[in-house]
């Protein structure tokens, strides 16, 4: 009986810490999900902070102080897109924007963009866009006079 008794304490036991076990894996599960969205959002404000700038990866990466592929890596996973190209894809919408606006040159949205060129400007904008400035412009214009 004792021999009894004490193999029932035993699976007891075992069972109440692989139930415990089981609770902090999924806390820790929610709580990695948590800093790992608390790092893709503080990237999202870099990139949109900088709209009308230039940042790296590198110096994304030093200023959070992880390296380039953890954080390529994980803002691929959370936004399904790497993040130089989610940073293009900010200054497409703000150039759309300022285009919509009717008030600024092409030459100028790519300056001011920080695009390099107005070629880059238009090949970037008709990835995203799949129209030319221009034509998004012209867009802009027909839906307005409906």
């Amino acid at each position: 009986q004792m021999i009894k008794m004490q193999l029932e304490q035993l699976l007891i036991s075992l069972y109440r810490n692989a139930s415990n076990t089981g609770n902090t894996v999924t806390q820790t599960t929610k709580t990695q999900l948590l800093n790992e969205r608390h790092v893709v959002d503080t990237i999202i404000a870099l990139l949109v902070d900088n709209v009308y700038g230039t940042i790296s990866l590198n110096e994304i990466a030093a200023r959070l102080s992880f390296s380039k592929s953890y954080l390529e890596m994980l803002f691929k996973k959370n936004m399904g897109i790497g993040i130089m190209k989610y940073f293009n894809q900010i200054k497409v919408n703000e150039a759309k924007r300022l285009i919509s606006e009717g008030k600024y040159s092409f030459t100028y949205i790519a300056d001011i963009l920080k695009f390099g060129s107005i070629h880059y400007f238009s090949r970037v904008f008709k990835q995203f866009t799949h129209m030319t400035p221009s034509g998004y412009e012209k867009s802009v214009k027909a839906r307005s006079l409906l």
